[in-house]
């Protein structure tokens, strides 16, 4: 489902928060949501894929809504979050990762991955970091 667009943007719509719920499998259910992404019309982007001036790949994207009456447009020519993109911010990781891990980890161990983490360069060895990642 999260590499689907017409659920991703269904679900976007919907507002759910971005991240595990989105794999919920009551949320991949949801009528709202299935009858939502029939409205959805994906095309690819006529640069996408291709190369630019310095040789990397394009991945422009560009997203039209319409409703009540008016056309909303946003592009972009590469995804937030990648590495070839607009890198996320160190608080917008850690706060993705907490949120990420909250279902199956600890809060305790949430903040002790987050602090081995932020300060990978002072770990001797992962395996000093596992235990914090590991839900045994």
């Amino acid at each position: 489902a999260q590499f689907n667009p017409k659920y991703v943007f269904a679900v976007a719509a919907h507002r759910i928060k971005i991240g595990v719920e989105w794999q919920d499998e009551h949320v991949m259910r949801d009528p709202k949501i299935l009858v939502f992404g029939k409205k959805i019309t994906c095309l690819p982007h006529p640069e996408f894929g291709k190369k630019s001036v310095d040789g990397r790949p394009i991945f422009s994207s560009k997203v039209e809504v319409n409703a009540r009456g008016t056309t909303f447009i946003e592009e972009s020519t590469a995804p937030r979050g990648a590495a070839h993109g607009t890198l996320l911010s160190d608080d917008e990781l850690i706060d993705k990762f907490r949120h990420n891990a909250q279902r199956v980890l600890t809060q305790d161990k949430i903040e002790k991955a987050v602090e081995a983490f932020t300060n990978l360069e002072k770990v001797g060895n992962v395996n000093e970091v596992m235990p914090h990642i590991s839900i045994l």
